[in-house]
């Protein structure tokens, strides 16, 4: 009776954990699922230890004859057969986490490839309408807006250029040195998000399949 009550605790533990997690609800939202998957796997040994309480709990019970007590010897198979459908459950409930995270993974690749699109476009335009400006600035403003940049030490500004058709091509080389930094940067970044993304999915899964391999052991038939 201890351990079956053990294994009710754990098990009520489990979905009430798994519940409030859910909460607030956000299925189309790729971070929540991320979230509320990662929250169930870490909560998951609750359940498998409640599992294995209740088939502990189920043949310590001894079976009695079923013809001189069916209505008890029918109690104990019940039993057993609850906890055996509770392995069943958690197999498959496990398999479809697993085919989750691939789903996530790819929703979150495809969220990455937007965002860092968008950043990358922001960055074009900007540094597009900045060209534009100092193609049409006059000499005058190049050269103040060049002057500016030789007082606050700009990299790759150098103050022996007085010309101001060379300070205006000298501004749009940079320009253009920005734009091919801003794309590394953006690549750099993408690849640490996309890695990282990878990394935790294969975690997710790897514990999945632990999980699975566990509950389906427990659910092996003992003779």
């Amino acid at each position: 009776m201890l351990v079956r009550v053990t294994g009710r605790t754990m098990l009520v533990v489990f979905a009430v954990v798994v519940l409030t997690s859910l909460l607030p609800l956000s299925p189309r939202s790729p971070a929540w699922g991320v979230g509320v998957s990662t929250r169930i796997i870490e909560v998951t040994s609750f359940a498998l230890v409640g599992v294995a309480c209740l088939r502990v709990a189920s043949f310590l019970e001894p079976l009695p004859d079923y013809d001189l007590a069916p209505d008890k010897a029918m109690q104990v198979l019940r039993r057993r057969n609850g906890a055996l459908r509770f392995c069943h459950l958690g197999v498959i409930s496990l398999a479809l986490l697993a085919l989750w995270q691939v789903v996530l993974l790819l929703t979150n690749t495809s969220r990455i490839e937007q965002e860092l699109a968008a950043l990358s476009s922001q960055v074009s335009t900007r540094i597009a309408q900045t060209e534009q400006q100092i193609s049409q600035a006059s000499a005058a403003a190049v050269q103040q807006q060049w002057q500016q940049l030789t007082a606050a030490r700009t990299p790759g500004i150098s103050p022996a250029i007085s010309a101001p058709e060379q300070q205006r091509q000298a501004l749009l080389n940079k320009l253009k040195a920005d734009q091919k930094q801003a794309d590394r940067n953006l690549s750099q970044r993408g690849n640490q998000e996309r890695f990282s993304l990878v990394i935790s999915t294969l975690r997710r899964l790897a514990l999945c399949v632990a999980f699975i391999l566990g509950f389906h052991a427990l659910g092996r038939r003992i003779r």
